[in-house]
């Protein structure tokens, strides 16, 4: 193992064994570069790095690590960044077409915790495969964010799943989670099929049903009355030390499925649900169609969107 490595790893090793809990800022995630293998951090003292100082960089193909200084503070940071030895990203964006690469910031001092964001990334002439986590422990927040996501031209077929969750560290307390799962399949010119699962709860029900607390609802049109399923917010927003987290929001599920064979067997199917997977009063309301394969009510500002059927992106949008 070379020097630089040991010298990380014992770094790492030291800071994370540590107690203590004290919530932080980390610096921003993808503020460097890489050409070739040679990585190199953006300048302190601006932009995403402004209010920080840096040291002097230890260095090997792959390999990057520095200490950033939170300048009004006098805090510190371990900023260590690997790559593969042949790696090129010129900007933040491109950066995400890298077959791995893995950020993190260890604060210094008596404290637990750590700020990742990992990224894996598989191309070839027919298929697309991208992966990413990043997590927040201790010092830096309770969140987790996986992202992961499949596209086969050859096979016509595409899928995404992405699954977050938020914590109260004061409290220890999760505070939201979500999870998305798509599924889009291109059978034959416009034929296709779709799939959607949206799972929610706590600050993401709360946030995306764009209300401060109490009752959200969605409806589904029906003849002679309307189908309502509701929900309960959280009445505090992820909570604080002194603050209670109030009334815990329910756990809400929407799934939409859709199918369009119109060219082939000249058939259409499309199946809407929405379920309170807390309580029992207006929990569960679903419709069907075999003329049209459209989701029925479905908000984008609660779900998001519905498919994705291009490029592959994050569902989560537009979840905080």
């Amino acid at each position: 193992m070379s020097k630089p490595y040991k010298a990380a790893s014992s770094a790492g090793a030291v800071a994370l064994v540590l107690s203590g809990s004290v919530l932080a800022a980390a610096p921003a995630f993808d503020s460097w570069t890489v050409n070739n293998g040679t990585i190199a951090g953006a300048a302190c003292g601006s932009g995403a790095l402004a209010g920080f100082s840096c040291g002097t960089a230890m260095t090997d193909l792959g390999f990057y690590q520095r200490m950033v200084t939170e300048t009004s503070t006098g805090q510190q940071y371990f900023q260590t960044i690997i790559t593969e030895n042949n790696a090129t990203a010129a900007t933040a964006i491109a950066l995400d077409a890298l077959v791995f690469a893995d950020e993190s910031f260890v604060r210094t001092g008596n404290v637990s915790g750590i700020a990742d964001k990992q990224r894996i990334s598989q191309v070839s002439s027919t298929t697309t495969f991208k992966a990413s986590t990043t997590l927040s422990s201790g010092w830096a927040g309770e969140s987790l964010k996986l992202t992961q996501g499949l596209k086969d031209t050859f096979d016509n077929f595409q899928t995404d799943f992405i699954f977050r969750q938020e914590g109260n560290a004061a409290q220890n307390t999760v505070t939201a989670t979500g999870m998305k799962i798509t599924a889009y399949v291109p059978i034959q010119g416009s034929d296709k099929q779709d799939f959607v699962l949206v799972d929610l709860s706590g600050d993401y029900a709360r946030i995306a049903s764009n209300v401060a607390a109490g009752k959200s609802t969605v409806t589904i049109p029906a003849s002679p009355t309307n189908l309502v399923m509701s929900w309960t917010n959280d009445t505090v927003k992820g909570g604080s030390a002194s603050a209670p987290l109030g009334v815990i929001g329910d756990r809400i599920q929407a799934v939409w499925i859709g199918q369009d064979l119109s060219t082939i067997v000249g058939q259409t199917f499309g199946f809407t649900s929405y379920d309170n997977k807390t309580t029992a009063a207006n929990d569960f309301i679903s419709t069907f169609s075999l003329t049209n394969m459209a989701a029925v009510a479905w908000d984008t500002g609660v779900w998001g969107a519905r498919a994705t059927t291009g490029a592959i992106s994050d569902p989560f949008q537009p979840w905080p």
